[in-house]
């Protein structure tokens, strides 16, 4: 029994291998905080921080730059069943407390927010394949791989379970809008 426990325990660990990197190249620290605005890790400007800047992922969850509800959301989500191992990823502009708004420029006249504060690009670095397994690039607030409002399914990309992800901050070399509200 102890055998069986401990080879399932083994194969579970494998399989949810998922594994975000992240890196800053904006030229102000970011705060890396999840949901519930608990802090997770500082990134100064021009560091990287492996293995999910030692934070435990839950099977839901996200990454964001500051306390603040005005911020994009990278998030996460782990589904680990027979046959569907994924982690399913995107990265939310949604501005908060939208409703049921039906178009980004609809949830902005509504909450008079944003829901944007830092440029992210996220890569798949083993499955990207370009379809459902690809790299997002967020550069602005209406950015075209964004979640832009709550029904805006066809952003939710996925992975294989072991994954790993580069999460880049103010990606160099991209046309980053470079937000204020990143500096507080």
């Amino acid at each position: 029994m102890v055998r069986s426990y401990i080879g399932i325990t083994a194969w579970i660990t494998a399989v949810v291998a998922v594994e975000f990197r992240f890196t800053n190249h904006c030229n102000y620290t970011i705060n890396l905080f999840g949901g519930g605005n608990v802090p997770i890790c500082e990134l100064r400007p021009h560091t990287t921080r492996n293995n999910n800047c030692n934070a435990t992922l839950g099977t839901q969850g996200l990454f964001k730059h500051n306390a603040t509800n005005e911020a994009n959301l990278l998030e996460y989500s782990l589904i680990n069943t027979p046959g569907f191992n994924q982690v399913w990823y995107d990265i939310s502009n949604i501005p908060p407390g939208p409703g049921d708004c039906k178009s980004f420029e609809h949830c902005k006249a509504v909450t008079n927010k944003t829901g944007f504060n830092v440029p992210m690009h996220v890569a798949p670095t083993k499955y990207a394949n370009g379809a459902n397994c690809r790299v997002l690039n967020v550069t602005k607030e209406d950015s075209e791989d964004a979640y832009l409002f709550p029904s805006d399914d066809l952003k939710t990309h996925d992975c294989p379970l072991d994954e790993v992800f580069n999460v880049t901050f103010c990606h160099p070399g991209l046309n980053n809008t470079i937000s204020l509200r990143g500096l507080y």
